[in-house]
């Protein structure tokens, strides 16, 4: 589900419909066979490859094949938020809406938002949590907000991004591994990536982060340099977006760089506390100088 955007942007930027169709029946496909009645998913479906039948349901990263392996709620739910975003069919948004009532009324949903591994994890509370499910969801909610107002999409996402951003998810700068979050879950039953930072983490966290402020430049902390605000995108004319102006990394260089950050959808949200988060991230990937901020409107 989290590749079908890739097959989605395809038929946009070639204009053949073939990678929107296959996207299309992918999606359907997953919808009739990966749902349990309570609206958790499966982690991996075999079909035979002469006739499509289902021949075994699984949940190879998860505790259990009946198990709800958090991330892949996760996945869910950023997928089928993607997929109403390219074709405003309804019952993908529906079906966003499903996996969002089963994370958020599980039992076993911690009161800090950010999953245990799997919802099914025999020694809970004991259980490690993995932030980057958290993260994934967060992301998927602010663009859900868009599309159905009013249902505290948005409210929900705060909640998660004020965990992941506290110290107990955030990593102090220049430590786990230079990676933004802690406390993320990779596969338990293959002992592989327990309790450590993961990449994927960090993206969806910062996309969660990035598309909230451009569109309310006026709430950015001011202790960016006034100077550096400018109001329209000139070096990027294919796209609107944020972009950060850094210096290079040799000591006492007056040259800059820029780091560009696209929209990825409309209407995002400011968090103020975390435009803190994005800075020290900067500061981390420029060497420790001071960035520079520019918005694109």
């Amino acid at each position: 589900m989290m590749n079908l955007e890739l097959l989605f942007e395809a038929t946009t930027l070639s204009g053949d419909s073939t990678f929107y169709n296959i996207a299309v029946k992918h999606a359907d496909t997953t919808m009739a066979h990966h749902f349990r009645q309570d609206n958790s998913c499966y982690h991996v479906v075999d079909y035979d490859p002469e006739t499509g039948e289902v021949r075994k349901k699984q949940t190879a990263q998860g505790y259990a094949d009946e198990s709800a392996w958090a991330r892949g709620q996760a996945w869910a739910l950023y997928g089928y938020t993607v997929c109403y975003r390219y074709t405003h069919d309804k019952k993908y948004l529906d079906q966003a809406q499903k996996v969002y009532n089963f994370i958020f009324t599980n039992k076993n949903l911690p009161e800090d938002l950010v999953p245990y591994w799997d919802f099914d994890a025999p020694n809970i509370p004991n259980e490690p949590r993995d932030a980057s499910a958290a993260a994934c969801t967060a992301s998927a909610l602010y663009e859900m907000e868009n599309y159905l107002p009013g249902n505290d999409y948005k409210v929900t996402a705060d909640k998660i991004m004020e965990s992941l951003g506290s110290p107990a998810y955030r990593a102090a700068v220049g430590t786990n591994g230079n990676f933004i979050l802690m406390h993320s879950v990779g596969s338990i039953p293959h002992d592989s990536e327990i309790d450590v930072p993961l990449n994927y983490a960090d993206y969806y966290f910062l996309e969660s982060l990035a598309p909230d402020i451009l569109y309310q430049p006026s709430i950015i902390r001011p202790a960016f340099p006034e100077k550096t605000v400018i109001s329209k995108n000139n070096t990027h004319p294919a796209h609107d977006g944020y972009c950060f102006i850094v210096p290079l990394f040799q000591e006492g260089c007056n040259a800059y760089t820029s780091i560009f950050l696209p929209y990825t959808r409309k209407d995002p949200y400011l968090i103020p506390a975390n435009v803190e988060v994005l800075e020290k991230y900067l500061l981390l990937i420029t060497c420790q100088h001071p960035p520079l901020c520019v918005m694109i409107s």
